[in-house]
């Protein structure tokens, strides 16, 4: 699904590029092989080729530009169906926090990822009677220093009751170098 976005995104990005550069700089076509003058300017074809060429490199470089823009862009955005379409939504600001939820409720649950060194988040606690984890992935990094995107999971409420999801970032090699962790209790109705 992605490379078939990348390719019709590509396409449209060249057609779009192409045009605006006709519309900005016109038709190039010379007919003859000597000296063209234009608004009492005298130009030589050599002169017109530099110049198309010049243009064209110009294209070139804004097409890989706004490609590269949308690459990152289409890379960068959760493909995941669950990430828009859940009843509840947390962050790392409700950590600590008890939660109210419906049986069948969908939890979005989305973390920083601290990618750093190798952290990575980990569900330390979870009742599968009450609560199964349906998805997880990581997902918006920019590719920037420092910026190692989101993790997500989403849970599905299954039965009746009160119970506790916690996760903690840290090294699978290392399990007691834990960098954050987060707890949140879920009441069930």
């Amino acid at each position: 699904m992605v490379v078939v976005l990348y390719v019709m995104s590509t396409l449209i990005i060249f057609c779009l590029s192409s045009s605006l550069l006709f519309l900005l700089f016109g038709d190039f076509r010379t007919n003859s092989e000597h000296i063209n003058t234009v608004n009492d300017h005298t130009v030589f074809v050599g002169e017109s080729m530099k110049r198309r060429t010049l243009i064209i490199v110009a294209g070139l470089v804004i097409f890989v530009a706004v490609a590269g823009v949308v690459m990152s862009v289409i890379l960068t955005t959760p493909q995941q169906r669950h990430i828009w379409n859940s009843d509840i939504y947390l962050t790392e600001l409700d950590t600590n926090t008890t939660i109210n939820a419906s049986v069948d409720d969908e939890i979005n649950l989305t973390l920083q990822d601290f990618g750093d060194g190798g952290y990575e988040w980990v569900i330390t606690q979870i009742d599968n009677h009450f609560v199964s984890l349906e998805d997880q992935y990581t997902w918006g990094s920019s590719g920037l220093l420092g910026d190692f995107g989101k993790t997500t999971c989403i849970f599905s409420a299954e039965n009746l009751g009160s119970t506790t999801i916690q996760l903690e970032c840290r090294r699978p090699w290392a399990t007691d170098d834990i960098c954050q962790t987060f707890m949140v209790t879920l009441n069930i109705s």
